[in-house]
Protein backbone atom coordinates (compact mmCIF):
# COMPACT_ATOMS: atom_id res chain seq x y z
CA UNK A 1 0.00 0.00 0.00
CA UNK A 2 1.76 3.46 -0.99
CA UNK A 3 1.67 6.38 1.65
CA UNK A 4 -0.70 8.71 1.69
CA UNK A 5 -0.36 12.74 2.48
CA UNK A 6 -1.42 13.51 5.70
CA UNK A 7 -2.11 17.63 6.19
CA UNK A 8 -2.16 19.04 9.87
CA UNK A 9 -4.06 22.29 10.68
CA UNK A 10 -3.42 24.34 13.27
CA UNK A 11 -4.58 27.43 14.63
CA UNK A 12 -6.42 29.27 17.84
CA UNK A 13 -10.33 28.91 18.38
CA UNK A 14 -12.38 31.35 15.55
CA UNK A 15 -9.56 31.41 13.19
CA UNK A 16 -11.80 29.15 10.46
CA UNK A 17 -9.97 25.99 10.52
CA UNK A 18 -13.51 23.92 10.15
CA UNK A 19 -14.67 25.98 7.26
CA UNK A 20 -11.30 25.79 5.57
CA UNK A 21 -10.68 22.37 6.06
CA UNK A 22 -14.25 21.94 4.19
CA UNK A 23 -13.58 24.53 1.53
CA UNK A 24 -10.26 22.34 0.56
CA UNK A 25 -11.74 19.29 0.46
CA UNK A 26 -14.39 20.49 -2.03
CA UNK A 27 -11.57 21.99 -3.92
CA UNK A 28 -9.79 18.14 -4.51
CA UNK A 29 -10.20 14.59 -3.18
CA UNK A 30 -9.09 15.77 0.60
CA UNK A 31 -10.66 13.74 3.71
CA UNK A 32 -11.07 15.94 6.56
CA UNK A 33 -10.46 14.29 10.07
CA UNK A 34 -12.69 17.15 12.70
CA UNK A 35 -11.22 15.28 15.68
CA UNK A 36 -13.14 17.37 18.14
CA UNK A 37 -16.66 16.37 16.30
CA UNK A 38 -15.22 12.66 15.74
CA UNK A 39 -15.14 12.94 20.05
CA UNK A 40 -18.06 15.26 20.67
CA UNK A 41 -20.39 12.54 18.97
CA UNK A 42 -18.75 9.20 20.42
CA UNK A 43 -18.77 11.08 24.07
CA UNK A 44 -22.59 11.26 23.21
CA UNK A 45 -22.91 7.61 22.82
CA UNK A 46 -23.56 5.01 26.05
CA UNK A 47 -20.54 2.75 25.34
CA UNK A 48 -17.57 2.57 27.37
CA UNK A 49 -15.50 4.61 25.25
CA UNK A 50 -17.84 7.03 24.51
CA UNK A 51 -18.40 7.44 28.59
CA UNK A 52 -14.36 7.42 29.20
CA UNK A 53 -14.36 10.79 26.40
CA UNK A 54 -17.45 12.52 27.90
CA UNK A 55 -15.61 14.09 30.81
CA UNK A 56 -12.94 15.09 28.55
CA UNK A 57 -15.15 17.02 26.16
CA UNK A 58 -17.21 18.19 28.56
CA UNK A 59 -14.50 20.26 30.54
CA UNK A 60 -12.79 20.87 27.12
CA UNK A 61 -9.32 19.42 28.72
CA UNK A 62 -7.16 16.98 26.59
CA UNK A 63 -7.99 13.93 25.53
CA UNK A 64 -5.36 10.82 26.46
CA UNK A 65 -4.47 9.65 23.26
CA UNK A 66 -5.07 6.06 23.73
CA UNK A 67 -9.00 7.10 23.75
CA UNK A 68 -8.48 9.12 20.71
CA UNK A 69 -6.53 7.11 18.30
CA UNK A 70 -9.13 3.82 18.21
CA UNK A 71 -11.75 6.56 16.72
CA UNK A 72 -9.61 8.07 14.55
CA UNK A 73 -8.16 4.77 13.10
CA UNK A 74 -11.49 3.92 12.36
CA UNK A 75 -12.87 6.90 10.84
CA UNK A 76 -9.47 6.68 8.24
CA UNK A 77 -10.41 3.43 7.58
CA UNK A 78 -13.90 4.93 6.36
CA UNK A 79 -12.44 7.85 3.95
CA UNK A 80 -11.74 8.08 0.24
CA UNK A 81 -8.16 7.72 -1.15
CA UNK A 82 -6.09 10.68 -1.10
CA UNK A 83 -4.70 13.30 1.35
CA UNK A 84 -6.45 13.67 4.48
CA UNK A 85 -6.21 16.88 6.50
CA UNK A 86 -6.44 16.31 10.18
CA UNK A 87 -8.11 19.48 11.84
CA UNK A 88 -7.75 19.16 15.97
CA UNK A 89 -4.72 16.73 16.44
CA UNK A 90 -2.02 17.72 17.76
CA UNK A 91 -2.94 20.05 20.26
CA UNK A 92 0.00 18.85 22.76
CA UNK A 93 3.26 18.49 22.76
CA UNK A 94 2.24 15.02 24.52
CA UNK A 95 0.74 13.86 21.49
CA UNK A 96 3.26 14.64 18.81
CA UNK A 97 4.83 10.88 19.24
CA UNK A 98 1.67 9.15 19.44
CA UNK A 99 -0.08 11.10 16.25
CA UNK A 100 3.62 10.00 13.68
CA UNK A 101 2.61 6.28 15.55
CA UNK A 102 -1.06 6.55 14.05
CA UNK A 103 0.60 7.92 10.68
CA UNK A 104 2.93 5.04 10.35
CA UNK A 105 0.04 2.58 11.54
CA UNK A 106 -2.33 3.75 8.70
CA UNK A 107 0.47 4.20 5.92
CA UNK A 108 0.11 8.17 6.23
CA UNK A 109 3.22 10.48 5.43
CA UNK A 110 3.27 14.01 6.54
CA UNK A 111 3.02 16.82 3.75
CA UNK A 112 2.61 19.90 4.95
CA UNK A 113 1.63 22.11 8.34
CA UNK A 114 -0.84 24.78 8.04
CA UNK A 115 -1.13 27.25 10.76
CA UNK A 116 -3.74 30.08 10.91
CA UNK A 117 -3.05 33.05 13.11
CA UNK A 118 -5.05 35.03 14.74
CA UNK A 119 -4.61 37.64 18.06
CA UNK A 120 -7.07 37.52 20.72
CA UNK A 121 -8.89 40.86 20.11
CA UNK A 122 -10.00 39.17 16.31
CA UNK A 123 -10.61 36.04 18.12
CA UNK A 124 -13.40 37.78 20.29
CA UNK A 125 -14.35 39.59 17.65
CA UNK A 126 -15.35 36.36 15.53
CA UNK A 127 -16.62 34.03 18.57
CA UNK A 128 -18.18 37.00 20.68
CA UNK A 129 -20.34 37.93 17.32
CA UNK A 130 -21.46 34.72 16.90
CA UNK A 131 -24.65 33.17 16.34
CA UNK A 132 -27.22 30.27 15.50
CA UNK A 133 -30.55 30.10 14.91
CA UNK A 134 -32.62 28.04 17.87
CA UNK A 135 -34.55 26.58 14.84
CA UNK A 136 -32.25 25.72 12.03
CA UNK A 137 -28.93 25.97 13.36
CA UNK A 138 -27.65 28.23 10.54
CA UNK A 139 -24.75 30.75 11.56
CA UNK A 140 -23.90 34.23 11.75
CA UNK A 141 -21.84 36.65 12.96
CA UNK A 142 -23.21 40.12 14.06
CA UNK A 143 -19.62 41.41 13.22
CA UNK A 144 -19.65 40.44 9.33
CA UNK A 145 -23.32 39.41 8.23
CA UNK A 146 -26.03 41.83 7.29
CA UNK A 147 -29.08 40.30 8.79
CA UNK A 148 -32.58 41.45 7.25
CA UNK A 149 -33.32 40.68 11.36
CA UNK A 150 -31.53 42.10 14.39
CA UNK A 151 -32.17 38.87 16.03
CA UNK A 152 -34.19 36.73 13.47
CA UNK A 153 -32.99 34.14 11.31
CA UNK A 154 -32.89 35.36 7.50
CA UNK A 155 -34.33 31.65 6.49
CA UNK A 156 -36.77 30.46 9.25
CA UNK A 157 -37.18 33.37 11.10
CA UNK A 158 -36.35 31.66 14.19
CA UNK A 159 -34.45 33.00 17.13
CA UNK A 160 -30.78 33.75 17.35
CA UNK A 161 -28.81 32.67 20.09
CA UNK A 162 -24.99 32.76 21.44
CA UNK A 163 -23.72 29.70 22.59
CA UNK A 164 -22.05 29.16 25.97
CA UNK A 165 -18.81 28.86 24.51
CA UNK A 166 -19.12 31.96 22.81
CA UNK A 167 -19.01 34.30 25.65
CA UNK A 168 -16.41 36.09 26.61
CA UNK A 169 -14.98 34.51 29.68
CA UNK A 170 -15.50 31.03 27.70
CA UNK A 171 -13.69 32.27 24.83
CA UNK A 172 -11.14 34.13 26.70
CA UNK A 173 -10.40 30.37 28.54
CA UNK A 174 -9.63 28.11 25.30
CA UNK A 175 -7.15 31.11 23.75
CA UNK A 176 -5.21 30.57 26.97
CA UNK A 177 -5.56 26.96 26.85
CA UNK A 178 -4.30 27.11 22.92
CA UNK A 179 -1.22 29.73 23.96
CA UNK A 180 -0.33 27.37 26.75
CA UNK A 181 -1.17 23.41 24.66
CA UNK A 182 -1.33 23.83 21.03
CA UNK A 183 1.68 27.01 20.60
CA UNK A 184 4.29 24.63 21.68
CA UNK A 185 3.46 22.47 19.19
CA UNK A 186 3.19 24.93 16.20
CA UNK A 187 7.37 25.90 17.51
CA UNK A 188 8.11 21.97 17.48
CA UNK A 189 6.79 21.84 14.01
CA UNK A 190 8.56 24.87 12.45
CA UNK A 191 11.77 23.85 14.64
CA UNK A 192 11.86 20.04 13.16
CA UNK A 193 9.96 20.61 9.64
CA UNK A 194 10.13 24.07 8.99
CA UNK A 195 9.87 23.65 5.39
CA UNK A 196 6.54 21.61 5.37
CA UNK A 197 4.86 24.66 7.80
CA UNK A 198 2.74 27.28 6.22
CA UNK A 199 1.52 29.94 8.12
CA UNK A 200 -1.27 32.65 7.24
CA UNK A 201 -3.26 35.31 8.65
CA UNK A 202 -6.60 33.98 9.77
CA UNK A 203 -7.86 37.42 9.74
CA UNK A 204 -7.63 37.71 5.69
CA UNK A 205 -10.72 37.73 3.20
CA UNK A 206 -12.29 34.02 3.53
CA UNK A 207 -11.55 33.62 -0.36
CA UNK A 208 -8.16 35.02 0.20
CA UNK A 209 -7.37 33.11 2.65
CA UNK A 210 -8.36 29.92 0.62
CA UNK A 211 -6.74 30.30 -2.45
CA UNK A 212 -3.55 31.44 -1.10
CA UNK A 213 -3.01 28.07 0.96
CA UNK A 214 -4.43 26.00 -1.92
CA UNK A 215 -1.32 27.45 -4.05
CA UNK A 216 1.04 26.21 -2.09
CA UNK A 217 -1.09 22.86 -0.78
CA UNK A 218 -1.39 22.09 -3.96
CA UNK A 219 2.44 20.52 -5.17
CA UNK A 220 3.35 19.27 -1.80
CA UNK A 221 0.71 16.69 -1.96
CA UNK A 222 2.56 15.04 -4.97
CA UNK A 223 4.98 13.06 -3.15
CA UNK A 224 8.81 13.90 -3.96
CA UNK A 225 11.64 13.15 -1.46
CA UNK A 226 10.66 11.43 1.88
CA UNK A 227 12.50 12.53 5.24
CA UNK A 228 12.44 10.66 9.04
CA UNK A 229 11.40 11.50 11.94
CA UNK A 230 12.07 9.51 14.78
CA UNK A 231 11.82 11.52 18.49
CA UNK A 232 13.20 8.41 20.58
CA UNK A 233 15.23 7.12 17.60
CA UNK A 234 12.87 3.98 17.42
CA UNK A 235 11.40 3.77 14.30
CA UNK A 236 11.34 5.88 10.96
CA UNK A 237 8.16 8.12 9.96
CA UNK A 238 8.12 9.14 6.45
CA UNK A 239 7.13 12.85 5.62
CA UNK A 240 7.47 14.77 2.66
CA UNK A 241 9.77 17.45 2.03
CA UNK A 242 8.65 21.10 0.77
CA UNK A 243 10.11 22.33 -2.59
Amino acid sequence: MSDRCAIILLGPPGSGKTTLGRSLSRRAPISVIEVGVLLAREARKNTPLGRKLSKYVISGTLVPMDLVNPIISRELKAVRDGPILFDGIPRALTQIEAFFDLLDCNHLRLCAVLVLYLDLPNVLLRLGGRRVCSECGKLYNTANDSLKLPRSCDDCKGQLIQRMDDREIVIRKRFNRFQRQTAPVIKFFKKKFGSLVFEVDASLPRREKTETIWHRLQPLIRPTEKHPYNPKRRRRTRVLAAR
